[in-house]
C-alpha cells in the first residue's frame, strides 16, 4: 500500500498452493436430414457436466513501513464447483434455382448454470484487530445462470453478374448472479449472513441486427466485397440487493471491406477492412461488490461503454498440391479500449486484511500491428503437418503510467498428424503463447503439448485416447506494475489430463431412390 508521494505504507505476500479435481461426463450429437433435392435440415445437442473439488492453503503475513510484521494468518479453503451446460441448436437451408440462391434459417437456445460452494477458515497469529484471534470461519454460496438465444436468417443470391446478401438476426441473453456471504465467525453454527457482500443482480440483453453485403468481380484477377451491419442494443439491470435499476440503449454501423486478387491459380492476395464492437458483459455493469476471497473483491462499472476496433489486414496465400502457406500482416486500433483496474481498498469486512479491487474501465487508445505465417505440407497420404507463428507488437496508454506502454510477444503451434493404414490415428500439437501485455503489467508465457491417438473399432466407432499438458508446462506469471498496485501472482497448474472416450461418425443421408413404376 502507497501514500501519494509513492512511499510504502504497507506490504503484504501471500505464498500457497492448491488442489483441484474435474471429472464429468459431455455429450455431442449432430443430425442432418435432406428433405428433398433442394432442402436440407440439420440439428445438433450438446450437454457437459463438470463436478470439481478444490482445496488451497496460504500463508499471509502484512508488514508495516518499518518492515515489522502487523498481520499474519494461515489461510486454508475447500469447495465444491459445478458447471452445467446445455444447448439446442438447428438449421435449415433451402438451395434455389439460381445459381449460389440460397436461404438459410438458424436458431439456437443454450443454458449454463454454475454452482460454487466455497469454506475459508483463517488461524490468525498477528493481527491489528483485536476481534482477529484463534480461527474464523466464512462460508461463501454463489449461483450464476445464463441463458442465450439467437434466431438467424439469410439470403444469398445473384445479382446480374454480381452477388448480394441479406441478413438478419435477433440474440437475447438473461443473466441471474447470486451470491450470499455468511460470516466470518468463530464457528460453522455461529456464522450469519453478510449483507455488504451478499448480491442479487439481474440482466436482459436483446441484441437485434440487419447486414447486407455486395460482392463483384471488376476484372477476372479483382474481386471486391463491401458490407454495412447495423446494430441496436437494449440492457436493462436490476440490482435487486440495492434495489437498483440500470437502462442502456444505443445502436452502432459497422461497415466492412474485403478485396482479393488473383496472382495466379495457386496464389492469392487478400486485403480486408473491419469496424467492430466489444460489448461488455453485464456481470461488468454490476455496481455491487463481488466478493472473492478474503484479500480480493470485484467491483462493476455501470458506466462502462463498448470499445470501438478498427483492423486492417493483408495477406498472401500459396495452396499447391499437398502444400499450403500464407503470410498475414495486420493492424488493430482500439478506442475506448476496455481494461482491468486493480487498486487497494480498505477491507469490506473489517478484518484488517490487505485487499485489492478489480474494476473494468474505458482507457483511450491501444493500438497492435504484427506478422503471421501458416505452413501445411501433407507426405503420401499418411503425414499431415501444420504450423504457425504469430508476431506482436502492441502499444497502450494507461492513464496511471507515464508515456506509452508496449510490448512485444509470439505465439505459435505445431501438429503433426499421422493415418495408420487400417485407420487408426495419432495426433500431437504443442502450443506456445507468449508474453502478453494487460495494461498493468503483463503476463508471461507458457506451453502445452497435447497427444491424442484414435482406434477404429468399426467404420464409424472409434475408441480416442489422449493427454493434455504433457510436459506440465501450463504455468504463468501475472504480474501489475502500476502506481496503485505491486503484485506477483504464480499460477503453476502442472496438471496433465487423460481422457477415454468413444466417439461415432453419423454419415449423411442419401438421396432417396426413384419410386417405382
Amino acid at each position: 500500500m502507497l501514500d501519494s508521494t509513492g512511499a510504502t505504507l504497507q506490504a503484504s505476500s501471500s505464498k500457497g498452493e492448491g488442489r483441484s479435481r474435474y471429472r464429468g461426463p459431455f455429450l455431442i450429437a449432430n443430425l442432418q436430414y435432406d428433405l428433398g433435392a433442394n432442402d436440407v435440415m440439420a440439428a445438433a445437442l450438446n450437454y457437459n457436466r463438470m463436478p470439481s473439488d478444490s482445496f488451497n492453503r496460504s500463508d499471509d503475513v502484512s508488514k508495516a513501513a518499518d518492515g515489522t510484521v502487523i498481520n499474519l494468518f494461515e489461510q486454508a479453503g475447500s469447495g465444491t464447483f459445478i458447471n452445467e451446460s446445455v444447448g439446442l441448436s438447428a438449421n435449415y437451408t433451402h438451395y434455389g434455382q439460381k445459381p449460389d440462391e440460397t436461404l438459410k434459417v438458424d436458431g439456437s437456445l443454450a443454458r449454463n448454470t454454475s454452482q460454487n460452494d466455497y469454506r475459508s477458515a483463517n488461524t490468525y497469529l498477528i493481527s491489528t484487530l483485536p476481534g482477529n484471534t484463534g480461527t474464523r470461519i466464512q462460508t461463501q454460496d454463489r449461483r450464476n445462470d445464463k441463458t442465450k438465444s439467437n434466431l438467424h436468417a439469410e439470403y444469398n443470391t445473384p445479382f446480374g453478374d454480381d452477388q448480394l446478401t441479406l441478413g438478419g438476426e435477433v440474440d437475447v441473453e438473461d443473466n441471474t448472479l447470486n451470491s450470499r456471504i455468511l460470516g466470518p465467525g468463530d464457528t460453522d453454527d455461529s456464522l450469519t449472513v453478510n449483507p455488504l457482500l451478499t448480491n442479487d443482480f439481474r440482466s436482459h440483453q436483446v441484441v437485434s441486427a440487419l447486414y447486407a453485403t455486395f460482392q463483384r468481380e471488376f476484372t477476372p484477377r479483382w474481386t471486391v466485397l463491401v458490407g454495412l451491419r447495423g446494430e441496436v442494443l437494449h440492457l436493462t439491470t436490476n440490482d435487486l440487493t440495492y434495489r437498483t435499476k440500470g437502462n442502456i440503449n444505443y445502436g452502432r454501423l459497422n461497415p466492412s471491406l474485403f478485396a482479393t486478387y488473383v496472382i495466379s491459380p495457386a496464389q492469392k492476395l487478400r486485403f480486408n477492412y473491419t469496424h467492430r464492437q466489444q460489448r461488455p458483459e453485464a456481470a461488468d455493469l454490476n455496481p455491487h461488490i463481488v466478493y472473492y476471497s478474503d484479500t480480493s473483491v470485484d467491483a462493476g462499472n455501470p458506466g462502462l461503454k463498448p470499445q470501438e476496433r478498427d483492423a486492417i489486414e493483408g495477406r498472401y496465400e500459396f495452396n499447391g498440391k499437398g502444400r499450403t502457406y500464407a503470410v498475414r500482416a495486420f493492424w488493430r486500433g482500439d478506442s475506448r479500449t476496455i481494461a482491468t483496474v486493480s487498486q487497494i481498498v480498505p477491507d469490506p469486512q473489517g478484518l484488517g486484511n490487505i485487499v485489492t479491487q478489480t474494476m473494468r474501465v474505458n482507457w483511450r487508445h491501444q493500438s497492435a500491428y504484427g506478422i503471421s505465417t501458416e505452413y501445411s505440407q501433407q507426405i503420401a497420404n499418411k503425414l499431415m503437418f501444420n504450423a504457425d507463428a504469430t508476431l506482436t507488437h502492441s502499444q497502450l496508454r494507461n492513464p496511471q503510467i507515464t508515456g506509452v506502454q508496449s510490448v512485444t510477444s509470439a505465439d505459435g503451434s505445431l501438429s503433426v498428424t499421422y493415418t495408420f493404414p487400417k485407420g487408426d490415428r495419432i495426433f500431437a500439437t504443442y502450443r506456445m503463447i507468449g508474453r502478453s501485455f494487460t495494461g498493468e503489467g503483463y503476463t508471461t508465457g507458457s506451453g502445452q503439448a497435447n497427444i491424442q491417438y484414435s482406434h477404429k473399432l468399426t467404420e464409424k466407432i472409434d475408441l480416442d485416447f489422449s493427454v493434455e499438458d504433457l510436459f506440465r508446462q501450463t504455468g504463468r506469471v501475472m504480474v501489475i506494475d502500476t502506481p496503485l498496485l505491486q503484485t506477483r501472482s504464480v499460477n503453476n497448474q502442472q496438471s496433465p489430463t487423460f481422457m477415454i472416450g468413444l466417439s461415432r461418425q453419423f454419415s449423411r443421408f442419401g438421396p432417396m431412390p426413384a419410386p417405382a413404376n
